[in-house]
């Protein structure tokens, strides 16, 4: 599964001009609709992708250090591998993009459409709890993994480098995913006035 969730990340990264494109043209629109310029609109995309880009790259080093430290109290477990690790995160991964999918089908379709996809994530981490369990770890190592703690920072970091490591010659990852999920207009009209957009 941890492929295929990789292929879908890989198709995405392969398509993001024209992607970026269309969700420039999304957000340009709902910016002229809340009354704004075009050129005022242009500029508040630009000023908050770098500030988002410039915050996750302050973040992503904090969080490195502490995935480290968390990674290496994990291993400390005598019966802890990183292969074990992995594969917790694997079945992690897999949830968190169902969820992701859930959420997507919820606001277009309705509660009643997303309900399969609920359900395959409460599969999922129904799977995860298990195998975590069957590894016979400590409590700390059980809680850290079953409650998802760890592999949530490691999906972080893992999501940031992939952000950060993106062209800067379009808008930021981030920034992109927050316009699909049709984010509110405020935090970009917030760095666009403080970037003297006009």
């Amino acid at each position: 599964m941890r492929f295929i969730f990789s292929a879908l990340i890989l198709f995405t990264v392969l398509s993001l001009p024209a992607y970026a494109e269309n969700e420039v043209k999304q957000f340009n629109e709902r910016c002229e609709e809340a009354g704004k310029t075009a050129s005022f609109c242009n500029c508040a995309l630009s000023a908050f992708s770098d500030q988002m880009r410039k915050r996750d790259t302050r973040k992503l080093e904090e969080s490195k250090l502490h995935l480290k430290y968390s990674t290496d109290t994990l291993l400390a477990d005598p019966v802890m591998t990183q292969g074990k690790i992995d594969a917790v995160c694997g079945l992690y991964d897999e949830a968190q993009a169902y969820d992701i999918k859930s959420a997507l089908v919820k606001r277009e379709k309705g509660h009643s459409h997303a309900r399969q996809w609920v359900d395959k994530k409460l599969a999922v981490m129904k799977r995860k709890e298990e195998l975590v369990m069957s590894y016979g770890a400590s409590r700390q190592t059980n809680g850290a993994l079953a409650a998802g703690d760890y592999c949530k920072l490691n999906n972080e970091v893992n999501q940031m480098s992939q952000d950060l490591a993106e062209s800067n010659d379009v808008i930021y990852a981030r920034v992109r995913r927050m316009i699909e999920w049709q984010a509110g207009l405020q935090p970009f009209f917030s760095s666009a006035y403080k970037a003297g957009c006009k």
